[in-house]
């Protein structure tokens, strides 16, 4: 099935009235075509009327973002642009277009990059994608956050949905910037590529952009075979409201498998299995349902479907994510679960304490048929049984009760860090600034198990939100690789508010909290730069073992420049700066990589 944003398309934004201002008493606003951007409140900037008529266009770091209704604070315009990236790596360049006067079909037209010896990476490695903005309640850099009911009545456009457009119209006193990526081919001997891309408008306007990219020796795994270890928990009910299909119908499923191959293009190799519905306490705008339909027999006695189980795992799997099944959850909150009754036809609902004669009597039942359904599929030993952010005793009662049905079942918990259970759980991720300690992170990796961390509704920096800075999410990867962590854990991938594509905001958590992907799928900003985090944990690993064979003095130093660039990849220090270190610390860190890259590949 054609997903609703695959084809390119001629878009002339449409900008609606503030939609924090509109009265209650107010008939909706009926419009002659689609509104594919909300407005805010805005104080106008007066600088637009100090500008000449001409559009203005500049190369600027992706590392910042640019205000929708502001002039940017632009001394020189740069229509050059040189990066640098490994074979099989993706690298972003960011453009920015502002202009007094409106500008009628903003297009770019990509070009080949040639190397010396005449080698090409040809146009078609390029993707450019004009950046969207969505409505947030906090601002862009905002330095707050909460996990609590946000105040409906604060709407600001930070810019984040990257939509492949074929081209673009720009309204007068606005800025728009747009992405060119560049996937480097794996075929790609080492050099310097140079090309042009060419910006083009209504009435013969063109701009030539110059780009030039150093390829250097290394090559990035493809992320089925990363070591970093990716898990963004999945909501494909979510999906199937979005795009106003029937869940579990064929034409669901074809949706899915866009999603899940973007998400395994991120790393993802963790497949987000419901055991119980909505295991959230309803805190979703779509529930998390149950890939396992429990019923309850006329005798009293529970039997268990895994149709849709089964359904989302293969197709999972199909996609790439194939490592491992993690069934949400052990320990739904409040203890309750849902179970359809067969003699009324009706759904209800039992609640039982984690120390009740009744919890134990089910989930032992229970476990035994998930057991025995998942060693038929042979899923067994890839299955982790997850336990998300409960009290250390509840977590230590699941514990005792999966492994009262079989030694052999694994757990996974994202949660805080407690001493008690490093040993217990072989998957564990505790939230930023309760992390667990190296030493037994290295301990834990002589058993096998995995160690990683996350960030959530808070803290308010670093983290993932589109009003956060865009290189707090390349931070994650570094972080994870200064802590020795495996990896790194994100509540949600794709569990969208209602209208996700235009208001990023979500009655219960911050903008942007619950997903990463927009519908279609269309990526983001936030996805595209904690890829790039990702990718930088890869390349430690691989220049450090080159590295390590080589001992040469420049060898030597580049080794102790990457141990000094991990330095300031620590909770402590973005706490105590209030994140204003960030960039910085990013670029440095990137800065001596790239560096160390030439020395690992003889450069």
């Amino acid at each position: 099935m054609t997903s609703m944003y695959s084809k390119l398309r001629v878009l002339t934004l449409l900008l609606v009235v503030p939609v924090a201002l509109a009265a209650q008493s107010e008939m909706p606003r009926i419009h002659p075509h689609p509104v594919v951007e909300l407005e805010a409140p805005v104080v106008p900037d007066e600088a637009w009327r100090g500008l000449d008529q001409q559009p203005h266009v500049s190369f600027v770091t992706t590392d910042e973002t640019f205000e929708r209704h502001r002039v940017p604070a632009i001394r020189q315009e740069i229509q050059s642009w040189s990066g640098m990236a490994w074979r099989g790596e993706r690298v972003h360049a960011q453009v920015l277009v502002w202009s007094r006067t409106p500008l009628s079909q903003l297009r770019v037209v990509p070009g080949p990059l040639t190397g010396a010896a005449g080698e090409t990476i040809p146009a078609t490695a390029m993707r450019i994608r004009f950046v969207r903005y969505v409505l947030s309640e906090l601002p862009s850099a905002s330095r707050q956050t909460h996990c609590d009911e946000i105040d409906a009545k604060n709407a600001y456009l930070v810019p984040d949905l990257l939509d492949p457009l074929s081209r673009f119209d720009l309204p007068g006193s606005t800025t728009r910037p747009f992405w060119i990526t560049i996937d480097v081919p794996r075929s790609t001997h080492p050099g310097t590529f140079s090309g042009i891309v060419q910006l083009r408008a209504e009435n013969g306007y063109t701009l030539p952009l110059q780009l030039n990219l150093e390829v250097q020796g290394g090559t990035v795994p493809v992320p089925a075979d990363w070591d970093f270890r990716v898990d963004f928990w999945q909501n494909p009910w979510a999906v199937a409201h979005q795009h106003r299909v029937v869940p579990w119908s064929e034409a669901h499923l074809a949706i899915l498998r866009q999603h899940l191959r973007a998400l395994a293009d991120m790393g993802q190799t963790y497949v987000s299995a419901y055991i119980t519905h909505s295991p959230w306490k309803d805190d979703t705008y779509i529930p998390d349902g149950t890939m396992v339909e429990w019923i309850r027999e006329s005798d009293g006695s529970f039997t268990f479907d895994y149709t849709i189980f089964d359904t989302y795992v293969e197709l999972a799997m199909s996609c790439g994510i194939n490592d491992a099944i993690c069934c949400f959850t052990l320990v739904p909150w409040n203890g309750r679960v849902r179970y359809l009754d067969k003699t009324s036809g009706e759904y209800r609902w039992a609640t039982w304490a984690m120390d009740s004669p009744e919890y134990e009597r089910f989930w032992r039942a229970f476990l035994s048929d998930l057991r025995q359904h998942l060693v038929r599929r042979q899923w067994f030993s890839k299955t982790y049984l997850e336990v998300n952010e409960r009290s250390l005793e509840d977590t230590l009662r699941s514990v005792q009760i999966a492994r009262a049905d079989s030694p052999h079942w694994k757990l996974t918990y994202a949660g805080n860090y407690h001493r008690e259970l490093v040993d217990v759980i072989d998957d564990l991720c505790t939230v930023i600034g309760s992390e667990i300690p190296a030493s037994e992170v290295t301990a834990r990796r002589g058993r096998h198990q995995t160690s990683t961390f996350y960030v959530a509704c808070t803290p308010a920096f670093p983290n993932n939100f589109p009003f956060s800075p865009p290189a707090e999410n390349v931070w994650m990867g570094w972080h994870a690789a200064a802590m020795g962590l495996d990896g790194f854990l994100r509540w949600a991938w794709d569990n969208w508010p209602e209208d996700p594509t235009r208001d990023a905001r979500h009655i219960r958590f911050p903008a942007g909290d619950t997903f990463l992907v927009y519908p279609g799928p269309l990526h983001s900003i936030r996805m595209e730069r904690l890829r790039e985090g990702f990718v930088d944990f890869e390349k430690l690993l691989i220049v450090r073992r080159q590295l390590a064979g080589n001992h040469s003095d420049a060898a030597r130093k580049a080794t102790a420049e990457l141990d000094k660039a991990l330095g300031p990849f620590n909770w402590d220090r973005v706490k105590s700066t209030n994140g204003s270190t960030v960039v910085e610390d990013v670029r440095s860190a990137r800065e001596a990589l790239a560096a160390a890259s030439r020395i690992a590949f003889g450069e």
